[in-house]
This record gives C-alpha cells, structure tokens and sequence, in this order.
C-alpha cells in the first residue's frame, strides 16, 4: 500500500482537515487546526506532503519521526499542528488496515471515562456568561 495523495479542507478560521488516500483503498483524516493560520497550516501540510506521497502509510512512528526532526529547524506551533494532522490521518490509514480503532493499536484503553471542559460563552470583553455557567453544572459539568 502506498500514499497516492494528501488533501487540506479549510473548515474556517478554526479548522484545517487532512485526508491522505491510498492506492488500495483506505483513507486517513486528521485535524491540523492552528486557530486563525489555515494558510500557513495548508502551506506547512503541502510542503510536509513530499516526503509521504509513494510511501507506505504503516509506520506512522518512523513518518512522524522524519516529519518532526528530520530537518533542521525543528518546527513551532505551524509545523507541529500540520504534523499532528498528518500524523492523525496515518493512525486512521492504520487502524482501518488493522480493522481496530487507533487506542487498541496504541495498547488499549486506559481509562473508562474523561472528565470534559466547557465554555461559559459571555459577552464581549467578559471572561463569560454566569447564567451559562451554572446551568452547565446542573447538567453534570464540573469544569467550566
């Protein structure tokens, strides 16, 4: 199997995709935001692109490990976010091909719930909405 192609979708201001197809099939997604710098997050993924197209998508390691440092300057917030879409949507290829989701790959689950986050979305020039708040907590969120 090998890597035939590797697209951006801008979202938005917020969000940049990555899908990396192959010439067997399967196809990986990744999220490569950098919250307002989708050009240069598109710019950074099609530079990176050279190095994956013709190659087997399998050992995602040895690919982050050659997209993170196989230059000599070694990145910043552009860079690692497009590596980490990148990286995403190799995990996908993989865990389609393995017909497993990527935790087990990893080596299983290691928790059985995550505590979540939330905003309490305010007004402009306010850090947030007291209302929003407390009715987020009476729906069971404990961080706000």
């Amino acid at each position: 199997m090998r890597i035939t192609t590797v697209e951006t979708f801008v979202l938005g201001e917020r969000q940049v995709l990555v899908r990396i197809g192959t010439d067997e099939g399967p196809v990986g997604w990744g999220d490569a935001s950098l919250e307002h710098r989708p050009g240069a997050i598109v710019a950074a993924v099609r530079e990176l692109s050279g190095q994956l197209l013709g190659a087997d998508p399998l050992p995602v390691t040895a690919h982050w490990q050659r997209l993170t440092r196989g230059g000599f300057y070694r990145g910043g917030g552009v860079l690692s976010s497009a590596v980490a879409g990148l990286d995403m949507a190799l995990w996908d290829i993989r865990g389609r091909f393995f017909d497993a989701p990527v935790h087990v790959l990893l080596g299983g689950p290691c928790r059985d719930r995550v505590r979540l986050y939330t905003h309490a979305w305010g007004a402009p020039e306010h850090t947030g909405n007291p209302d929003r708040a407390r009715a987020l907590v009476r729906s069971g969120y404990t961080l706000v």
